[in-house]
């Protein structure tokens, strides 16, 4: 239930590793600790990580995890998006819980669907063109939120200037700027060396993007 390597960062001190059974299937585990925050879900479920589409569970599942303070549990449910060849997400479940806690993710178990196909949402391969098209809007998207890719870069991606995030920021930063396109697909555009961390200097084109209207 453990991995003792290096897993791809998910979210706060999370990471996911992933085993292969010999019949072929995938189980993914996640691997850390959520750091402490204060979620109220009684208004319904409150998404805390998203999951790449190399790792979208085959079916959903709820999970009762420990807290950080003794007595604590908390409900996280995983589920896939509704996108066929989207990922993932994390959701934070409890409906009553008010005071600030960590929580430890480490043994929550899922499997993997099947590796999804690559291409677009019309079945047709991506492109560099198409591929460029969607990386072009989601630039235009997060400059036009924070004037500028860079200031967005500082403001909604990066605040703590630590230099490079993961995937579970990115998710959060995304829907921040209001980008609402397919997140696991622009990480893979984006993240060329698959290191599963995101700097500005991926982000930055190689010719001025105005805004979008």
């Amino acid at each position: 239930r453990f991995g003792i390597g290096r897993g791809l960062p998910v979210v706060d001190d999370v990471d996911l590793h992933v085993c292969l059974l010999p019949n072929g299937r995938r189980i993914a585990a996640l691997q850390g600790e959520l750091l402490p925050r204060a979620q109220n879900a009684s208004a319904g479920p409150v998404p805390v990580a998203q999951l790449h589409a190399d790792h979208r569970p085959r079916l959903e599942a709820s999970f009762v995890v420990p807290g950080g303070r003794a007595g604590n549990y908390h409900l996280v449910h995983v589920k896939a998006l509704s996108a066929s060849d989207a990922g993932g997400e994390v959701l934070w479940c409890d409906s009553k819980f008010q005071c600030v806690d960590a929580s430890s993710l480490s043994g929550v178990l899922f499997e993997v669907a099947p590796q999804p196909v690559a291409s677009g949402p019309t079945g047709r391969p991506w492109t560099e063109t198409r591929r460029q098209i969607v990386v072009d809007e989601f630039r235009s998207r997060a400059a036009s939120a924070g004037g500028s890719l860079a200031a967005a870069w500082a403001r909604h991606f990066d605040p703590d200037g630590s230099g490079s995030i993961d995937f579970g920021k990115f998710g959060q930063a995304c829907k921040a700027v209001g980008y609402r396109g397919n997140l696991p697909r622009l990480w893979e555009m984006l993240d060329h060396d698959r290191s599963g961390k995101l700097s500005f200097a991926k982000l930055v084109p190689t010719k001025p993007l105005a805004p979008c209207r």
